[in-house]
């Protein structure tokens, strides 16, 4: 999986290097500015396939961490009748790697190539390891009916694996002096396969699985943060983004 966008990328390129003989070479190398934000660093390359056709990949790292953070996650009562909440604080840590390869379409824009509004299509592909620690306060339950599924720690790894494709809309921006600006937009479709690994498990694993399902649809949910760790920023259902560039 991790090898095809790379073959593809290649055999594009060789595909297309006799075809520019006549053409003045345009290969582009780009950072995405908007990635930083949260946490992914995004590397880009795109080459001139001809006046107005261009190949492009990135390879994207994804390292962060989150810090402890508090969530009521239901409440019990003791042997007085007493209502008390269930406090518990989660934290993570996130690592990941991804990689995509597109085509693009320009409308030639003051006869400059891979300059100009553009439509593209791209394939995606990435993998997203979130390590989760969570911690509640110490609590004894007289009753079982106390609004939570799974009432232990849910300390796990989640590995998330994901596969999209989409398209693009966007206007790339290159000056004389070799700087680039490409801001792009469009809808993806993706597919994922997540797996979870517990570290200790005082009832069976799929008691585990739904009370982290319950979890992040209940109480975790509130927190985007942990929502989209939850989804291991697999990729969306819509993309952006803004990179800058620079001609070589």
């Amino acid at each position: 999986m991790k090898i095809l966008p790379i073959l593809i990328l290649l055999l594009a390129l060789n595909l297309s290097s006799s075809a520019q003989e006549s053409l003045s070479d345009f290969n582009v190398i780009k950072i995405s500015l908007t990635d930083f934000a949260i946490g992914q660093y995004t590397l880009g390359y795109e080459r001139m396939m001809g006046n107005d056709w261009s190949v492009n990949a990135t390879v994207s790292g994804v390292g962060y961490a989150v810090n402890s953070r508090s969530f009521s996650m239901g409440s019990y009562y003791n042997e007085w009748g007493e209502w008390f909440n269930i406090e518990s604080e989660m934290e993570a840590q996130v690592e990941g790697f991804g990689t995509s390869i597109g085509l693009r379409k320009y409308s030639v824009h003051e006869g400059l190539e891979l300059h100009g509004l553009y439509g593209g299509v791209f394939a995606q592909w990435r993998n997203c390891k979130t390590d989760f620690i969570e911690d509640f306060e110490n609590f004894e339950a007289f009753s079982e009916f106390y609004s939570l599924e799974y009432p232990h720690n849910l300390n796990h790894t989640s590995t998330m694996n994901s596969l999209g494709v989409g398209v693009e809309l966007g206007y790339h921006w290159l000056s004389d002096n070799g700087l680039s600006l490409d801001v792009f937009a469009g809808p993806m479709f993706r597919s994922f396969k997540r797996e979870n690994t517990f570290e200790s498990l005082p009832m069976s694993e799929a008691n585990a699985e739904d009370g982290l399902d319950d979890r992040f649809r209940n109480h975790y949910y509130t927190s985007p943060q942990f929502s989209d760790l939850y989804q291991g920023r697999t990729g969306s259902w819509f993309r952006a983004g803004i990179t800058l560039g620079l001609k070589l």
